[in-house]
C-alpha cells in the first residue's frame, strides 16, 4: 500500500496536463483508498493520513459526484475517526457523535447512488459501510444506556447485511 499510495502521488505530479474530465476522479479515490486503508493498519491511526485520505476523497467527488465509491469511501474516513476513540472515552469526546453522524450520512448518500448504477459489488459495500455505521451508533447508544435506540440501530445494521449477502454472493465476493 506504502509503494501504491507513492504511485498514485507521482501519476498526479507526472500527469499534471491530465484534463479532470478525463476520468482524474479514479486517480483521487484509489489516493485516498491507499491513505485510508494505511491509516486502519496502524495501532493509533494518523490524524494526518485521514485528512489526506478526506482531501482526496473529496477532490474525486468535486469531479463526479455521482462517484459512490467515493462518497462511501468518505464517510468511512468519519467512521475510521469515530473508531480511533478508544470506547470508554467515546460518549465524552464531542466531536465522536459528529463523526458517526457524517459517516452515517456519507454512507446513506453512497448507498443512494450505488442504487442509481446498478452495479451489485457497489451497493453491497455501501451496504456493509452503512451497516457498520449502524452497529458503531448502535454501540454509542447502548453505552449511553440509550437501549431502544440502541436496538433500533443495530436492526438497521442487521437489515444492511441481510441485504448485502445476496449480492455478495451474487458477485461471488465471498471474502467480503
Amino acid at each position: 500500500s506504502d509503494e501504491a499510495l507513492e504511485t498514485f502521488r507521482r501519476a498526479e505530479e507526472e500527469l499534471s496536463n491530465w484534463s479532470e474530465n478525463d476520468g482524474k476522479e479514479l486517480l483521487y479515490f484509489f489516493t485516498g483508498r491507499e491513505e485510508l486503508f494505511l491509516s486502519t493498519m496502524e495501532e493509533n491511526p494518523d490524524p494526518a493520513r485521514l485528512d489526506n485520505a478526506e482531501a482526496s476523497f473529496r477532490r474525486a467527488l468535486e469531479i463526479d459526484p455521482t462517484y459512490a465509491r467515493a462518497q462511501v469511501a468518505l464517510g468511512s474516513t468519519y467512521l475510521q475517526r469515530a473508531q480511533a476513540i478508544p470506547p470508554q472515552t467515546r460518549l465524552q469526546v464531542p466531536s465522536y457523535m459528529e463523526y458517526l453522524e457524517q459517516a452515517l450520512d456519507h454512507h446513506i448518500k453512497g448507498l443512494e447512488l450505488a442504487l442509481t448504477t446498478e452495479e451489485p459489488l457497489i451497493e453491497a459495500v455501501a451496504r456493509i459501510a452503512l451497516a457498520s455505521s449502524y452497529r458503531l451508533l448502535g454501540e454509542a447508544h447502548y453505552l449511553s444506556d440509550s437501549n431502544d435506540e440502541a436496538v433500533r440501530h443495530f436492526d438497521l445494521a442487521i437489515a444492511e447485511i441481510e441485504q448485502a449477502a445476496p449480492l455478495l454472493a451474487d458477485t461471488r465476493q465471498y471474502r467480503l
